[in-house]
């Protein structure tokens, strides 16, 4: 019997410790007040628990219970989650931004010109021009991102597109660029060229999304001619020759949906060299005054004396001009005919000299006689690239070759070599 008496005690502890802990950590409306210690319950345990169904015990002991956790959460410091670092798009786009911050406007005194896409078969024909500053892309055939790519041509600062037609095989290229520009963290672009350049845009929105790039459409006939720090860009458009006569309504709207563009590139004439001498003589203390006289720039002197760039300046060096012409049939031979007036004024002015000729033009409008007349134009010193002609056998994939030189190794009749340019 005592053993027994014993044991009961014994499992009543037990079991009033075990209950104790488990209100301890829950706090809520537990039979046993929270300052209530395991030392204090001994065996009158059951007559607590009675009294558990007690409408003024329970409201005691909630309030109690209440107050316990409110005063063990004002205690608890919440740790601030640390800022997600910036994407890697938004972080591109803040190095472009503050590129364009510490760039001023200046003339560059190297313009470099690449051949991204000869015209040979498979590859687009496209040139891209780019200084230290600007960048720019004439015409975006399907493919010109890939050629981008493989040679290591970073667009990231693309901005100005140029394109002589409005045709898939002129600007097939430029869904899968914007794209790409997007993604480097451009925020703007324009896209210039003949009319309804909108209307592609606007079938491009079924399958390329573009939610941070903005894309300016400039309509050649209805906007100016472009003109930035470094160069000035002329439109010239060139209308088909309608071959039936309709009416003059219907004569309009063909041609405008049937026009090309040709650009006159003139680059700003770099000043020439700064004369200090002259520069004393007007007054002009150094400092950063004399950088802006040397980059052109007028200045005004703190006394109110305006001192021109000219007037302290030797004379400067004769201006470069690029020509990009694309005449894809013969009916437009007679519209580039009645344009040769402003071809011809570029070789008549001393401060101006046509370095190269960009031909987009097909090779039998080459052999053409119109063409070949119209080619008089220019002076014997200007060069003249052909991308479309049919000596242009490189298409300019590397890998395709590479891995094309691969298989000839273990079958020279299955794979043979891909014909080059010799």
């Amino acid at each position: 019997m005592l053993f027994n008496s014993t044991l009961r005690r014994s499992f009543a502890r037990v079991k009033t410790l075990q209950f104790t802990q488990v209100n301890t950590f829950l706090h809520m409306e537990s039979p046993i007040a929270p300052s209530t210690t395991v030392t204090q319950l001994g065996e009158t345990q059951a007559d607590m628990v009675q009294q558990k169904n007690t409408d003024d015990y329970k409201i005691e002991n909630k309030c109690a219970s209440k107050d316990a956790l409110n005063s063990v959460l004002s205690k608890v410091t919440v740790s601030t989650r640390q800022p997600k670092p910036a994407p890697p798009q938004l972080r591109r786009e803040k190095q472009l931004q503050a590129a364009k911050k510490k760039t001023t406007p200046y003339i560059p005194g190297i313009v470099n010109l690449q051949v991204l896409g000869a015209g040979a078969n498979g590859s687009p024909s496209a040139i891209y021009l780019f200084t230290d500053q600007a960048r720019y892309l004439f015409n975006c055939g399907e493919g010109t991102q890939r050629l981008a790519h493989e040679h290591k041509t970073k667009l990231a600062r693309l901005e100005h597109i140029f394109v002589t037609r409005n045709t898939w095989p002129v600007v097939g290229g430029f869904p899968g660029l914007a794209l790409t520009v997007q993604d480097a963290g451009v925020k703007e672009m324009a896209l210039h060229g003949p009319p309804h350049l909108d209307s592609i845009l606007h079938s491009m929105k079924r399958f390329v999304v573009l939610k941070t790039l903005k894309v300016n459409t400039c309509d050649c006939t209805q906007s100016t001619d472009f003109e930035d720090a470094v160069m000035s860009v002329k439109y010239v458009p060139l209308y088909k020759q309608p071959l039936v006569t309709t009416s003059n309504a219907t004569q309009m709207i063909d041609a405008n949906n049937q026009m090309v563009v040709a650009y006159v590139c003139k680059l700003k004439p770099r000043p020439g060299a700064l004369n200090l001498v002259k520069c004393v003589e007007r007054g002009v203390p150094p400092g950063p005054l004399l950088g802006q006289l040397k980059n052109g720039f007028d200045v005004t002197l703190p006394d109110g004396t305006v001192v021109h760039s000219k007037d302290v300046s030797e004379p400067s060096e004769t201006a470069l001009s690029f020509v990009f012409l694309d005449i894809p049939t013969a009916e437009y031979l007679p519209a580039l005919q009645a344009q040769a007036d402003v071809f011809r004024n570029l070789q008549q002015d001393m401060e101006n000299e046509v370095a190269l000729v960009v031909h987009f033009t097909p090779a039998e409008i080459l052999e053409n006689n119109c063409y070949r007349d119209f080619m008089e134009n220019f002076t014997p010193r200007t060069q003249h690239l052909y991308l479309n002609s049919p000596h242009n056998n490189f298409s300019g994939y590397v890998a395709a070759h590479r891995i094309q030189y691969q298989l000839n190794q273990l079958n020279t009749r299955t794979f043979p070599l891909l014909t080059e340019a010799k």
